[in-house]
């Protein structure tokens, strides 16, 4: 086999010299490669040189553009020559994608396989985006955010968290325009007189002009028409919208609508008697006042339900704190009443004006109990017990004697020889007793009821004198505990001081795990802090504080360490910082506080690469090389997708853009703002009522149909869709088809439109039915009316008359003649009234029927067979006299079918009626006055018909001077009595108990004397009062100036009281411009008809009126102030440092580290302090701002550099809320300035030097 290898070997390795011999190459290795090819032709390991690739980036992967072979990687080079961008270390094949617009891993798609979001046009700034602009990103575009919530992206004052206000606008974006305002229901008030429609009812937060809230107009054109309008009592007209008119007397109480408040009740007029009910029965305007009727109420101070009698007021209902009771006997104390139980505590408390043991009712449990001592020996007997509020008398509060009549037996007494066997001390034993069987007497022991206790038991810790040695619970208790002694009263205590107790000694406590028995704030229950102490106790010092820093490592040495490399410890450990949110700690360039540069790589450690850099680029959605500047991106290269130009007016049409030629499509083509310019256009007309057929006068020219417009204009009536060319001619009088020829002149009338014409020759208005035409008009010699059975003689039609019975023509055309006897009575038509009844006729018998039975032109008279005969019944009682009759077919006025009236002259008389004593036979029986009592008369000393009910007499008839009405309340007065009229002269004159009601004379206050008085303020008097007059109609009584018949000046009042403020001028709103920059105060509007006062604007968009260089138009600074009046503060990137808002105030995040001083210095230049944290809420929204950007400790301005533990807010802001990490604030070294710590939102104090973020509030 070898020589075959050699072979092969050999003929692998020749090459032909150029004189055509050969050259044999070795290849001594033999791994394929001869000594010119093999990198070491010694070691077959080693092959043939490979190509490496220049590595800029040193990610591991090389420029592709590029290779050099070598036999080992040169410095800078890599094996793989597969990088798309070897300047960018984060990119190469097998890099994670990120959201950056750049190819991480070289797979030829840009930001494949990162998670996306959409991201909405935020065109206001107020933070939320309008739903319609959605567009697909990993990153927010430029001006884009991901809340899609904006329902009016063109107004920053409309999104989701914004405050909803009565502005017909829905504010808050919850789909509710006004929701949560309050409501009212306002009606149009066309006619200015202060009250509205009810069917123009609108329910709204705010009304639309010339509403007002009242309804109840009834007639919304008349201004003297609304609810308590007054009414003429002569006028028919409803002006008060009540439903009746002013001279209706609905009620018949005498008084017209007009004149009274309530036309529907009888018993409400002016004058009525005001009663407890409700209701306003006098009418004048007040309900219950001076009431006749009042209840008495009496003060209830106590609110006990018991009213003092001693403070009464009337009316008609309990004014608060008052009631109907009055039997209160201390109205101080609601404890005291009548409804209270008797108590032993010295008072009444039952208002019986019994006090204790005088009472009956006395609550005995309220007592002690009294014992009889009969021996005087300080107890009493238990069987003689008496509950009492005191003493009874030789009574002691002490029972419990076993032998009264003895001295030597009561509780407490001595029993101290053991061979007595008396129970001197009453506790059921006696001194040589052993009880307990504890073999000592209980004259020997102290306890003989226990077992275990006696003079030589074992002293225990139970509260018991186990050895009866006269001490308890010694320190040598069988079962004492050891304490120990709490010096620095921690409730922790020193081991080495125990002490043996049945109890803890003051001092001492039952731990002993205190390492430090003199320090208080040294023990296992406290938080380890940093001040090197070993604050709980657990043998370290410091470990575990709770106050211990965040540090980061900072490997780059830039000032910002790996966040991910952040531990905790008192001080800082070598080569760690205080800040974190280095995002790339190997290199010393990238940081928070780097510049962003167009390089791939993320500088300043947003989170985004080459965010805020680079050039804008527009998307081109429809790829005709021009953007919409409604989407564009910023980057350092153009996005797929994306061009330079911004001028495309529809990136969803390729067909339009600024290059493309305009044509007629109703589209802006070429992006010049205008439409079809240009292009070929057709007139069109308006078809207004929509018939098809258009108006020639009523043109546009247009590249398409618009809508209700056609391309004929043939219409003779645009206004009438039944006129139109295509229309048929009917008889109207209108040109219905157009053709400019009306009814009977046009040769297409529709003739079933027509009349029917009869042809009527002989002229007497009724034509022959056979002889007809249809026309719109009537033809000549045509009638309207047929029927005409000859018309060619005038005599016959169906109006003419048949009255000669000789004549046998059939003049009226109705088919008979007047020779005719339809009814066979015997008489011709002509010769009776009724020929279709035969028993109708002139020797017919008249008969109650309804009918003229004899033909003499009367029906029923009084001698019809049937008649009735009928009494008069002259005095109307229902009986008629038997001596008055009539016969008739019906009951003749006057009359009745009864004949038994003895005296039809007097109603009172007939069978039905009572006898009573009057001297007449009352009901008829023959009989006068039988069976009827005596009556009372009254003398009627002044001859009115009405007597003195105080002077009577009993008779059967009235004697001379008297009379049977005893109602006169004045019997010397003629012109007094029930029947008299009321006059106005303060006297009764109707005996009704009131005095003038119903005469006087309504008169209303005039306060200002102008002649015209207040609705509101009336009295009823029979003259007018001083102040008073009868017109009511000013709208205010305390101006003279103001009256109906006043002239309306500019002033803001309505002047003539028509309702209407300012009638006939122009009011204009003008605001205050104190600062004199154009821009007016809001809050200082003043409305007047002369145009503008001096220092007073049109505009009131002002928010600092003081300050003339605050203003809508001024630019925005960084000075803690809205100077724009865009209610935000220093936006726009105007200040060092972010800016955020919060609860209406401004902080300035920043950073960059610092001192505290210099953040303090740096915060004032700008107008702000250090952030003063006032509750809760703020330090939880601080907290949550320091974490987005970067977390770590963060300055505020809370210090006690001046007095060491008196924190102040570097602001002035008053120090009212804390949230103290625990065990701080420590106090140790110079730590006199607070810090939060962004991961718990927690302070602590600390050195002032340190260099941290900050955060600035104004």
């Amino acid at each position: 086999m070898r020589p075959f290898a050699a072979l092969v070997t050999l003929l692998a390795f020749t090459a032909c010299r150029a004189d055509g011999t050969t050259k044999y190459i070795p290849d001594r290795d033999e791994d394929g490669y001869n000594e010119e090819e093999d990198c070491d032709d010694n070691d077959p390991r080693v092959g043939a040189p490979v190509t490496y690739y220049f590595d800029g980036d040193e990610d591991g992967h090389g420029d592709p553009t590029g290779g050099d072979a070598s036999c080992s990687r040169p410095e800078g080079y890599a094996e793989a020559g597969d990088d798309c961008d070897d300047v960018a270390a984060t990119t190469y094949p097998g890099a994670p994608e990120l959201c950056d617009g750049v190819d991480n891993d070289c797979d030829g798609v840009l930001d494949n396989g990162v998670t996306t979001a959409t991201w909405y046009t935020d065109a206001d700034g107020d933070g939320f985006g309008d739903a319609a602009t959605g567009v697909e990103a990993c990153a927010p575009p430029d001006g884009m955010i991901a809340d899609a919530g904006d329902c009016d992206d063109a107004n920053a004052a409309v999104n989701p968290t914004a405050e909803e206000v009565c502005d017909n606008v829905d504010n808050d974006c919850d789909g509710v325009v006004d929701d949560g305002q309050p409501l009212s229901t306002w009606y149009t008030d066309t006619d200015g007189d202060g009250y509205g429609d009810d069917t123009t009812a609108t329910v709204t937060c705010s009304p639309d002009p010339g509403a007002v809230e009242t309804g109840g107009d009834c007639d919304d054109s008349r201004a003297d028409t609304f609810p308590g309008a007054p009414e003429e009592c002569s006028d028919p007209t409803d002006y008060n919208c009540d439903g009746s008119v002013g001279y209706a007397d609905n009620d018949g109480d005498s008084f017209a609508a007009c004149e009274e408040c309530n036309d529907g009740d009888p018993a409400v007029f002016p004058g009525a008697d005001e009663l407890c009910n409700g209701t306003d029965d006098d009418c004048d305007g007040t309900v219950d006042e001076d009431a006749l009727d009042p209840a008495a109420w009496y003060a209830d101070l106590d609110a006990d339900g018991f009213g003092d009698a001693t403070s009464a007021v009337n009316a008609c209902d309990a004014p608060a704190g008052y009631v109907a009771d009055a039997t209160d006997c201390d109205d101080g104390r609601s404890d005291l009443n009548p409804a209270a139980s008797e108590l032993c505590d010295g008072y009444d408390n039952d208002c019986d004006a019994l006090i204790d043991d005088e009472d009956d009712s006395l609550d005995t449990t309220s007592g002690s109990a009294w014992y009889t001592d009969a021996d005087g020996d300080g107890y009493g007997d238990d069987t003689t017990a008496i509950i009492a509020c005191i003493d009874p008398g030789a009574s002691v509060g002490s029972g419990g004697d076993c032998d009264d009549a003895d001295p030597a037996y009561h509780p407490g007494a001595a029993e101290t020889d053991c061979t007595d066997p008396n129970d001197y001390n009453c506790d059921g034993s006696v001194g040589n007793v052993d009880a307990d069987g504890d073999g000592f007497y209980a004259c020997e022991e102290c306890d003989d009821a226990d077992g275990a206790i006696f003079p030589s038991a074992t002293e225990l810790c139970d509260g018991a004198d186990n050895d009866c040695d006269g001490a308890t619970d010694e320190d040598d208790a069988a079962d004492a505990t050891p304490w120990y002694a709490d010096s620095d009263t921690d409730g922790f205590g020193d081991a080495a001081t125990a002490f043996t107790a049945c109890s803890a000694p003051a001092g001492y406590v039952a731990d002993a795990t205190d390492c430090d028995d003199v320090e208080s704030a040294v023990n296992p229950a406290q938080i380890e802090l940093c001040n090197g102490i070993d604050d709980d106790c657990d043998g370290d010092v410091d470990a575990g504080a709770v106050d211990a820093d965040d540090w980061y490592l900072d490997l780059d040495a830039d000032g910002y360490g790996d966040a991910a490399s952040g531990t905790a410890s008192c001080s800082a450990p070598a080569g760690y910082i205080a800040t974190g949110g280095d995002c790339d700690d190997g290199e010393s360039a990238i940081n928070p506080a780097a510049a962003e540069v167009c390089d791939g790589v993320d500088n300043d450690c947003d989170g985004s690469a080459d965010s805020g850099v680079g050039s804008t680029w527009y998307a081109d959605a429809d790829g005709d090389g021009y953007g919409d500047v409604g989407e564009s991106a910023l980057e350092c290269s153009a996005p797929v997708g994306y061009v330079a130009d911004d001028t495309d007016c529809d990136d969803a049409d390729g067909a339009v853009n600024p290059a493309a030629a305009e044509a007629c499509d109703g589209l802006d083509n070429d992006c010049d703002g205008v439409v079809d310019e240009g292009g070929t256009t057709v007139t069109y007309y308006a078809d207004v009522d929509g018939d098809g057929y258009g108006d020639a006068g009523s043109t546009v020219a247009s590249c398409a149909l618009p809508a209700g417009y056609v391309a004929d204009n043939t219409d003779c009536d645009d206004s009438r869709a039944d006129i139109s060319p295509g229309a048929t001619e009917v008889c109207d009088g209108l040109d219905n088809d157009c053709d400019a020829q009306i009814d009977d002149d046009d040769a297409s009338l529709d003739a079933s439109t027509g009349t029917t014409w009869y042809a009527d020759a002989d002229g007497d208005g009724y034509g022959d039915d056979t002889s007809t035409t249809t026309a719109c008009d009537a033809p000549l010699g045509t009638s309207a009316l047929g029927g005409d059975c000859d018309d060619a003689d005038v005599a016959y039609n169906p109006g003419a008359s048949e009255t000669d019975c000789a004549d046998p023509a059939d003049y009226n055309c109705d088919g008979s003649v007047g020779t005719v006897d339809l009814d066979g009575d015997g008489y011709y038509a002509c010769e009776e009234c009724n020929d279709g009844d035969a028993a109708i006729n002139p020797a017919g018998t008249e008969v109650c029927d309804g009918a003229d039975n004899d033909c003499d032109g009367s029906v029923d008279e009084a001698d019809a067979a049937d008649a009735s005969l009928w009494y008069a019944d002259a005095d109307g009682d229902g009986f008629g006299d038997a001596g008055a009759a009539t016969g008739a077919c019906t009951v003749p006025v006057g009359y009745v079918g009864d004949d038994t009236d003895c005296d039809d002259a007097q109603s009172g008389v007939n069978p039905a009626e009572t006898e009573v004593c009057d001297g007449l036979d009352n009901d008829c029986d023959g009989l006068a006055d039988d069976g009827v009592a005596m009556g009372t008369y009254y003398t009627d000393a002044d001859s009115d018909g009405y007597g003195d009910a105080s002077v009577a007499t009993s008779a059967c008839s009235a004697p001379a001077g008297s009379v049977e009405d005893g109602s006169d309340c004045d019997d010397a007065d003629s012109a007094v009595n029930p029947g008299a009229t009321e006059v106005c002269d303060s006297a009764d004159n109707d005996c009704d108990s009131f005095v003038d009601e119903g005469v006087k004379t309504r008169y209303y206050a005039d306060n200002d004397a102008d002649g015209y008085g207040d609705l509101s303020t009336t009295t009823s008097a029979c003259s007018a009062p001083a102040g008073y007059v009868t017109d009511s109609a000013d709208c205010d009584d305390a101006d003279a100036t103001i009256n109906p018949v006043a002239p309306e000046v500019c002033d803001g009042a309505d002047n003539d009281c028509n309702g209407t403020v300012d009638d006939g001028f122009v009011r204009e709103t003008w605001y205050d411009d104190a600062d004199g920059d154009g821009f007016g105060d809001a809050a200082t509007a003043y409305t007047t008809c002369d145009g503008a006062p001096l220092g007073y604007v049109a505009d009131d968009t002002d928010c600092d009126d003081l300050d003339a260089a605050v203003s809508p138009v001024a630019t925005e600074a960084c000075d803690g102030i809205d100077n724009n009046c865009d209610g935000a503060i220093d936006e726009g990137g105007v200040c060092p440092c972010d800016v955020e808002e919060y609860g209406g105030h401004a902080y300035m995040v920043c950073t960059t580290g610092a001192a505290w001083t210099t953040a303090s210095t740096n915060c004032s230049t700008y107008g702000y302090d250090l952030v003063a944290l006032d509750d809760a809420a703020e330090n939880a929204w601080v907290t949550s701002i320091v974490v987005l950007y970067g977390g770590g400790n963060w300055w505020t301005g809370l210090n006690d550099r001046s007095v060491e533990a008196d924190y102040v807010w570097s602001s002035g802001a008053t120090f009212s809320f804390s949230n103290w990490a625990p065990g701080e604030p420590a106090g140790h070294g110079p730590s006199d300035c607070v810090k939060l710590k962004a991961s718990t939102g927690q302070w602590s104090d600390h050195n002032c030097a340190s260099g941290f973020s900050y955060v600035c509030e104004l």
